[in-house]
C-alpha cells in the first residue's frame, strides 16, 4: 500500500486558459455576427449604425459565453483531478466522484471545481467532506455566504481545499460543520502533494502523517517536465 507522489509547480500560472477562452469566444461570436443576413438582423430588431448598443450587447453576450465555456473547462478539470488523486491512492478509501464547477462571483477568470467527497449518513443528515480545486489565490471564510474570497485577481494559483458541510436528507445544504477542522475548513494548500496526504487521510481512518511516511517519491526524469496547465 502506498501513495504516489507527483510534482506540481506551486503557484502555477494558468490565466492563459482564460485568455484563450476569451479570444476564441470573441472570434466565434464576431464570425457569427458577420454571417448574419441583413434581413435577419432587421427582423431581430438590430439596426445597423447603433454601435454603442451593439457593443454593449456583444460585451454581455461574450461575458455569458465565456462564463459558460470556463465552467465547461473546470468540469473537465474536475474529472481529471478525481482520476489523478484516485490513481495515486492505491488503497481502499471512501472518496467518491462528485464533480461540479462554477466561477468565483465577480470574476470570469477564476473558478472553483469540486472533484470528490466523503459522505456519512446520520439519523437526520448527511455529513460530508468535499474536495475542491481552484485557480485563484484564495482564503476561506465559512462565516460568510460566499465563503471563497479571491485575494488577488491579477494572479493565478492552483489551490486545493476540503470543507466539512452538512446536508439534510433532501440534499439541501444546512451549513458548515464548524466542529470539524478550523470552522469547517479541513485544509487549504497550494501543494498538490500535501493535498494528496490530506485527502487520503480524510478518506480513510488514517492520518496525514501516516501517508507522508509511506509516500512513494516521484522517479527522477531525464528531462524536466513542462509546468502543468489546465
Amino acid at each position: 500500500m502506498g501513495v504516489g507522489v507527483s510534482q506540481e509547480t506551486r503557484g502555477t500560472v494558468a490565466n492563459d486558459i482564460y485568455m484563450k477562452v476569451l479570444k476564441d469566444t470573441y472570434a466565434e461570436m464576431q464570425a457569427a455576427r458577420q454571417l448574419t443576413p441583413r434581413h435577419q438582423e432587421w427582423f431581430n430588431g438590430v439596426v445597423r449604425g447603433s454601435t454603442p448598443q451593439q457593443g454593449d450587447s456583444l460585451e454581455n453576450a461574450v461575458a455569458k459565453a465565456v462564463a459558460a465555456r470556463m465552467k465547461t473547462v473546470f468540469l473537465a478539470f474536475g474529472d481529471r483531478k478525481h482520476a489523478e488523486f484516485t490513481d495515486k491512492m492505491r488503497f481502499r478509501h471512501n472518496m467518491v466522484k462528485s464533480v461540479d464547477a462554477g466561477l468565483i462571483p465577480g470574476y470570469l477568470s477564476h473558478g472553483i471545481c469540486r472533484f470528490g467527497e466523503v459522505k456519512e449518513k446520520t439519523a437526520k443528515t448527511y455529513e460530508t467532506i468535499r474536495f475542491f480545486v481552484t485557480n485563484g489565490d484564495i482564503e476561506l471564510r465559512t462565516d460568510q455566504q460566499r465563503y471563497v474570497k479571491l485575494l488577488d485577481s491579477s494572479r493565478d494559483k492552483i489551490m486545493y481545499y476540503g470543507v466539512a458541510q452538512t446536508f439534510d436528507r433532501c440534499g439541501n445544504l444546512l451549513g458548515f460543520n464548524k466542529d470539524r477542522g478550523e470552522d469547517g475548513v479541513m485544509f487549504l494548500t497550494d501543494d498538490k502533494q500535501e493535498a494528496l496526504f490530506q485527502i487520503a487521510a480524510l478518506s480513510t481512518d488514517m492520518t496525514a502523517d501516516y501517508f507522508r511516511s509511506i509516500a512513494v517519491p516521484a522517479q527522477p526524469k531525464a528531462q524536466a517536465a513542462a509546468a502543468p496547465r489546465f
